[in-house]
């Protein structure tokens, strides 16, 4: 007996049965948060367009560079795996989705993350467990591994979940950086642990897709294309991470930078002083057919009220002012 869509009530991520499905065009429905997460968290109108024209930023990006005011330094690139968004709703053939979901991720391409990750207290550890962060954590990263893990419980923690992922002497899998994205569901709550507690079908979703947070995350990479997968999966959504916009259109007094900053803290619900743009870079922004008296700031604006979102939280990434990378 064929069916068309399997809705599964585990997480079946980086299963290989579930590429095989995904591949035989089967959509795979995941629910396993709880029941009052499922009816206030379901995608709100215009969060699947945001994130599809996030997708497509996405796709174009090469280059991903994190900061924040806690030391965090991270450089990596992409290209050589698919990127995955999550709106809530496998409608259509071939998808995987997580209902209550909202956030985009890819995975770097391999041994190309550099630099150094500061997880803070109040970021949140969704796997392998969940709660708040209580310390700082130091991560320093090279080769598209975690080399080093410095601070106090939070870092124990890390260390010895990562160490008990290894296969076998040397291995360097559960250490690597895997997926990098951001949380786009304005359903979404960062609080939802204090709120609700930290058992982990109230967590879920709530507390890894909350607008504007940093999705950090080590271990396999086999569900983008890549062969890792590895037991040492770690998810971190960090908050209070720089967002830099890179884009095509040039500040010629117009004061297009700054209508592009205001959209995107807008719409991410994050203070202005953490938004920067950058230049028009060939190397790394989408083309710009012209830069012309308001067009920008009328144009990118307009696509963004355009998503429908209550609230202000549009979640669009400001995706609609070129390439983003947070």
């Amino acid at each position: 007996m064929a069916c068309d869509m399997i809705l599964i009530f585990h997480v079946p991520l980086f299963a290989a049965w579930l590429r095989e499905v995904m591949n035989n065009k089967v959509r795979v429905q995941m629910v396993i948060d709880a029941p009052d997460d499922l009816e206030q968290l379901q995608s709100p109108p215009g969060l699947k367009q945001a994130e599809m024209h996030a997708h497509e930023i996405y796709e174009k990006t090469q280059k991903i560079h994190v900061t924040s005011k806690a030391g965090s330094d991270l450089y990596s690139e992409r290209g050589e795996y698919v990127v995955l968004s999550q709106y809530g709703m496998a409608d259509e053939l071939g998808r995987f989705d997580h209902w209550a979901v909202g956030l985009i991720h890819a995975f770097p391409n391999e041994e190309s993350s550099l630099g150094t990750v500061v997880i803070q207290p109040g970021d949140i550890i969704i796997l392998p467990c969940c709660r708040y962060v209580v310390d700082p954590v130091r991560l320093t990263i090279d080769e598209g591994h975690v080399t080093e893990i410095e601070g106090g419980l939070d870092a124990a923690l890390m260390r010895e979940w990562l160490k008990d992922g290894e296969e076998f002497n040397g291995d360097r899998d559960p250490y690597a950086v895997s997926h990098v994205g951001w949380g786009m569901n304005p359903q979404c709550r960062w609080d939802s642990i204090a709120l609700f507690g930290d058992a982990p079908e109230r967590s879920r979703a709530a507390s890894r897709c909350f607008p504007g947070n940093f999705l950090f995350s080590t271990g396999p990479n086999s569900q983008g294309g890549g062969k890792r997968t590895a037991r040492g999966h770690y998810d971190v959504p960090m908050r209070n991470c720089t967002i830099a916009l890179n884009t095509g259109a040039t500040d010629i007094g117009q004061g297009s930078d700054t209508v592009l900053a205001q959209i995107c803290a807008e719409s991410l619900k994050v203070p202005l002083s953490q938004v920067t743009v950058a230049s028009p870079d060939t190397d790394g922004s989408p083309c710009n057919w012209g830069t012309t008296a308001s067009r920008v700031g009328n144009l990118h604006d307009g696509s963004r009220r355009g998503g429908g979102f209550a609230r202000g939280g549009d979640s669009d990434q400001a995706a609609r002012g070129g390439n983003v990378a947070v």
